[in-house]
């Protein structure tokens, strides 16, 4: 549920809030997409998880890194 929760809120950057962010694998691993107005990836929290809690939080948002990552968007 707390998941989903922060899914659903907008995904707050410098330049203001993403309008769409959504769940992913990143590179494997459990994560966050967040999209631009045109649908593009933007930026991408890659989250690592040790023992049930969120131990680490690395966060993307380089255009030529993230055409490199391989991401699978996951379906509510």
């Amino acid at each position: 549920m707390a998941g989903r929760a922060v899914r659903e809120e907008p995904v707050s950057t410098a330049s203001g809030s993403l309008p769409d962010a959504c769940s992913a694998l990143v590179n494997g691993a459990a994560g966050i997409v967040g999209f631009d107005q045109q649908g593009r990836p933007f930026a991408v929290m890659g989250f690592t998880v040790a023992h049930g809690k969120i131990v680490a939080i690395d966060i993307l948002a380089d255009p030529a890194r993230l055409r490199e990552l391989d991401l699978s968007l996951l379906n509510d």
